[in-house]
């Protein structure tokens, strides 16, 4: 529990926020879409995990998605900028 809550948890969220202040949002919200990919490698060669190809489909679907609305979201403003 303590090993989860320090490392995992702490030092992990610390070290993010650090190293995001360098980082520009877009490059930080490429990064946070490539955590499920990460999760996915990681799942198959430690747990051994298979998956399907609908899954694979679909992930690869929304990262290319949420690529793609980063890329071109550079090129004018937000809705949330206005």
């Amino acid at each position: 529990m303590a090993i989860t809550s320090l490392l995992a948890t702490a030092f992990a969220f610390t070290v993010q926020s650090s190293a995001q202040q360098y980082t520009p949002a877009a490059h930080t919200a490429l990064i946070f879409a490539l955590e499920p990919l990460f999760a996915a490698i990681a799942s198959r060669l430690v747990g051994n995990e298979h998956l399907g190809a609908k899954v694979l489909i679909g992930s690869a679907l929304i990262l290319s998605g949420m690529v793609v609305s980063e890329i071109w979201a550079g090129e004018g403003p937000s809705a949330v900028e206005g």
